[in-house]
């Protein structure tokens, strides 16, 4: 009998985020895709590339897949944080970064792509940005939710530990964060003119959490979780 909640046969990874780590008692169970999500500037490209450079630092495959910004603008702009993204494999599905679709949809263009480079690269860890594209793309919700299901299949069937931002309110809950395995929510607010970031974690299935609301800053080396700490004001 498959003991699926025993995190001794589970193994763990680190996301790279000091402090996260902490949060998820250890790491994120490996070959599971979770969900990241926040409003604009909340810093969810940022930690889905610093969740990457760890299997680059590690001489691992490492796959970025964009539906929105094109591939040089991404590391541009990550440049900004001493990283060198050089060997992180960039599938650009951006409307600038592919040829006009003439034959069949876009949805099941950008499926037959992420499918045929998961198949032809045995890549550790995936980041997707982002899956509000893709639920924009289909005509139903239903039909959205069996879309996001079926990507994240295919990226747990790659045996991928993979990250899936998820552009929105973090008090709602999406279909995403319902079909994930594990939700990570980055907050902002504003106290006197000051953006406040906070970081909490809503579900986190096979593994317990810490299940308080966390700062983080983000700073020239990323993202870094003050994780003994609590966010006193309120993203509720």
């Amino acid at each position: 009998m498959e003991q699926e909640n025993s995190e001794v046969s589970m193994r763990k990874i680190k996301t790279g985020v000091p402090g996260l780590d902490k949060m998820l008692n250890g790491g994120l169970i490996e070959g599971r895709p979770y969900l990241v999500i926040g409003g604009p500037g909340a810093g969810k490209s940022i930690l889905a590339v610093q969740f990457l450079m760890v299997s680059i630092n590690r001489g691992e495959s490492a796959l970025y897949v964009t539906l929105d910004e094109p591939y040089n603008e991404i590391r541009q702009n990550m440049a900004a944080f001493g990283w060198n993204t050089s060997k992180i494999r960039i599938l650009d599905l951006s409307p600038e970064g592919r040829e006009p679709v003439t034959d069949g949809s876009d949805l099941d263009y950008l499926f037959q792509e992420l499918r045929h480079e998961l198949e032809s690269q045995k890549h550790k860890r995936v980041a997707f940005d982002s899956t509000t594209t893709l639920r924009m793309l289909d005509e139903t919700e239903f039909k959205a939710r069996r879309r996001i299901s079926s990507v994240m299949k295919l990226l747990a069937g790659a045996n991928c530990t993979s990250l899936l931002i998820c552009e929105g309110d973090t008090r709602e809950l999406t279909m995403e964060s319902f079909l994930a395995r594990g939700v990570i929510k980055l907050h902002t607010t504003t106290v006197s003119g000051e953006k406040i970031r906070a970081i909490g974690i809503s579900k986190m299935r096979g593994t317990a959490f810490d299940e308080h609301i966390r700062p983080f800053s983000i700073g020239s080396s990323g993202i870094q979780v003050a994780a003994d700490e609590i966010a006193f004001e309120s993203f509720d």
